[in-house]
């Protein structure tokens, strides 16, 4: 892009010697130093994204004075990005997700520079009328009609297919991931102590005890949303198995290699990155898993649809939500139904309805969990 300033200035020139860089600059340290961290001690994936942003901010955008970043400078930053600019990697309009991460980011060094004490900058009044929203474009609505139409996870059909391409560890991923409405975030942080002969706190009425189970039960990474699943007997079996077999390995998390490490890896930036290339990685020179599982299969039904691992967690919700409405569905995802109701905050979330309408899919989900409970 060519430099907002009025007319070319020297950067030793600069009003306080400070700049659009220096500004940027001065957000990536202040991320860095107090930005969320994980356990680890590394910087957590949000804050670490906020650093990536902005350093490609940098990178698009030339230097000007500090002085001259007032309302059309600040348009102009943002009109780039809201009017969605060809990617030079893919040759297409950036995502309305990617422009808005940038717009939010130059947003929040904005934010940062007026309020901090260490910079004489002001946000003009005005800029706050500056329309913050990526535009849509024609590709979008064509997307989003393809995606109505095609869905965007498995059919159980579809789901047996794919089942009958695995070995006994990866149905027992794919069973649990559909039987508790799991992404690669939850199965892979799975541990022997979330599974439950019998519920830890709710009492059986009829009988005076413990309501038996197995149930999978835990908090939800990040947000600590409490969620609860009754499991099939087939699932169960794959999951005794599997803990098992981590046991053996020396593994804390279920979802393990053969030396006990962790498929989900917290500690890095990509945590999933070893599951994601599990599910979908076509074999090239850098290939860490082999074939992907639904390469695999698309090598025998080419048409196969590709949808991303994450996306098994719709499939439990998608059935519930027919018959159940969406506040048993909310709950298959460990979700808050809502945050401002009278009636959550003075009664407990229906899961007796969520364990009934789970046990009630049996007969849809049965040759899914059919072909779980062949042996491989």
């Amino acid at each position: 892009m060519k430099s907002l300033a009025t007319r070319p200035t020297a950067p030793n020139r600069l009003l306080e010697g400070r700049s659009l860089h220096d500004a940027i600059d001065a957000f990536v340290a202040h991320t860095k130093k107090h930005g969320k961290r994980k356990e680890s001690g590394e910087l957590a994936l949000s804050p670490q994204n906020y650093v990536d942003w902005a350093n490609r901010l940098k990178r698009t955008h030339e230097n000007f004075r500090l002085a001259d970043l007032g309302r059309d400078a600040v348009e102009t930053i943002i009109g780039h990005w809201r009017n969605r600019p060809i990617s030079p990697r893919t040759g297409k309009n950036i995502s309305p997700d990617y422009a808005k991460h940038h717009i939010d980011c130059f947003w929040s060094i904005l934010t940062f520079i007026d309020e901090s004490e260490d910079w004489r900058w002001t946000l003009p009044n005005s800029c706050r009328r500056v329309s913050r929203t990526p535009v849509a474009l024609d590709v979008d609505r064509k997307k989003s009609r393809k995606n109505r139409i095609v869905g965007m996870t498995y059919s159980i059909d579809q789901l047996v297919t794919i089942a009958s391409h695995m070995s006994k560890f990866e149905k027992m991923i794919l069973g649990a991931m559909v039987n508790c409405g799991m992404q690669p975030a939850e199965i892979g942080r799975l541990v022997p102590d979330d599974l439950y002969p019998l519920h830890p706190e709710r009492i059986d009425q009829a009988t005076g005890k413990p309501e038996v189970g197995p149930w999978v039960i835990f908090e939800r990474p990040k947000t600590f949303e409490y969620g609860e699943w009754i499991l099939f007997e087939e699932v169960h079996e794959l999951l005794k198995w599997g803990i098992q077999r981590s046991q053996e390995c020396g593994g804390k998390m279920i979802v393990c290699n053969e030396k006990g490490t962790s498929w989900y890896q917290d500690h890095k930036r990509n945590a999933a990155q070893r599951m994601t290339k599990w599910w979908g990685e076509v074999p090239n020179g850098k290939t860490i898993t082999g074939v992907g599982v639904i390469t695999r299969v698309q090598r025998i039904e080419p048409t196969f649809p590709k949808h991303p691992l994450k996306n098994l967690r719709k499939v439990l919700p998608s059935l519930l939500r027919q018959d159940y409405g969406s506040e048993i569905a909310d709950l298959s995802n460990a979700r808050r139904v809502s945050t401002t109701s009278v009636t959550n905050r003075y009664s407990d979330p229906r899961y007796a309805t969520l364990k009934m309408a789970i046990l009630d899919l049996r007969p849809k989900l049965q040759p899914l969990l059919d072909e779980l409970a062949k042996d491989s």
